[in-house]
């Protein structure tokens, strides 16, 4: 998605198993049941996993499990406290052991799946979220999962399918929405996607994210066009802001209206935690619309930013090499080697400088050795 809207699958599972966790140890009070007899051993176990003691923790959890042998949500809460802690396939074994003892427990099912995903197994997760919304299709939460996994494997048309099922579950939230967009996109449902964005953009509350998401989305898939459109009719309806500029011009630039990407991003400002970002588009924008001191300023301070990463000192050799100012393009990237030892970029952009003369000096041969073979006035 443009990068923006891909998942960092890895991070977001965690975050949710630290949430199931949570819930988990509040359930039994929620809901005015007794808690289990093993809560306080379940407890002290997980604060010793919290605090370190991971062989301590792991004793624990093995003698409850041996005092409670068929006990499924002791299991799975075990699993569910291993994974928060990173000990993911330690977690597996107690899923797989919960679902022996009770394989109509949906929560466990997800929780697997979402194991799955933390060690990059996508495929083995596909399965076990569909079997957790066959024992409840209203589980919104495995639903959304099941589309996410299904975007990770770019099985676009089957995550657009469960993103509208999440949708519909929860009609209000706009990320389901933002999803099914871009899913759509990818399947080759363009007027799917461009509803998905409608719908989006009608939600209530927080106008200004939606337009940015769709604007981002649009961008993502390469409707620069649309793009635009949809950032200048967010700017008419009040939406402005830096990071809606800098997604247009981003889509301007795509579309070859340097000038124009250049002169929006001078007007609008760097984003909030974007000023990198911002003066790579900026100045990449300038050199391609032939303003190539501006471009080397605004490079200059890509590379007072960021002296560490090699696009800038790449990119402001380039603009250099335009304005044939070879001997500078060289002293960057030497410079930025310097730095970031071994960079394959700057190695690629010294091969590229070094190159240049001598393509040069091949061109004027050839065009002297074809001069002189030339017949001219007088001869045969």
């Amino acid at each position: 998605m443009s990068v923006k809207i891909a998942l960092g699958m890895a991070s977001r599972s965690e975050r949710l198993l630290v949430g199931a966790l949570s819930g988990f140890l509040l359930l039994s009070l929620a809901q005015g049941q007794t808690p289990p007899g093993w809560i306080e051993q379940y407890q002290a176990a997980t604060q010793q996993l919290q605090s370190g003691n991971h062989e301590r923790a792991t004793q624990l959890f093995e003698a409850l499990g041996k005092a409670y042998p068929n006990d499924y949500e002791l299991d799975y809460a075990i699993g569910t406290a291993l994974d928060s802690n990173a000990d993911h396939r330690e977690a597996t074994d107690w899923y797989l052991k919960a679902l022996r003892l009770n394989p109509q427990y949906g929560p466990t099912y997800n929780n697997l799946a979402l194991n799955y995903v933390t060690r990059q197994e996508f495929a083995k997760a596909v399965p076990l979220l569909e079997r957790a919304v066959q024992l409840d299709p209203r589980n919104g939460r495995a639903v959304y999962n099941l589309g996410l996994v299904h975007l990770q494997l770019k099985h676009f048309r089957q995550a657009a399918k469960a993103f509208q099922h999440a949708h519909e579950l929860n009609p209000n939230e706009r990320d389901p929405l933002a999803r099914l967009a871009y899913a759509s996109f990818l399947a080759g449902q363009r007027e799917e996607g461009l509803k998905a964005l409608a719908t989006l953009l009608r939600l209530s509350g927080e106008r200004q994210e939606s337009a940015l998401q769709a604007v981002q989305i649009l961008d993502s898939v390469g409707l620069y066009h649309e793009a635009v459109a949809q950032a200048q009719d967010a700017r008419q309806a009040g939406l402005a802001s830096p990071r809606l500029s800098y997604e247009e011009a981003n889509a301007l630039c795509c579309l070859g209206n340097y000038r124009q990407a250049a002169d929006l991003l001078l007007k609008a400002g760097a984003p909030e935690g974007l000023a990198l970002e911002y003066d790579l588009l900026l100045g990449s924008s300038q050199a391609l619309a032939g303003d190539l001191p501006g471009a080397v300023r605004t490079l200059q301070g890509a590379v007072h930013i960021a002296p560490q990463r090699p696009e800038p000192y790449y990119r402001l050799a380039l603009a250099f090499l335009e304005g044939y100012r070879d001997q500078d393009a060289q002293d960057v990237l030497a410079a930025g080697l310097q730095q970031i030892p071994e960079s394959p970029l700057l190695l690629y952009g010294s091969g590229v400088v070094q190159e240049v003369p001598r393509r040069e000096a091949v061109r004027t041969s050839r065009k002297r050795a074809a001069e002189s073979n030339r017949v001219g006035p007088g001869r045969e």
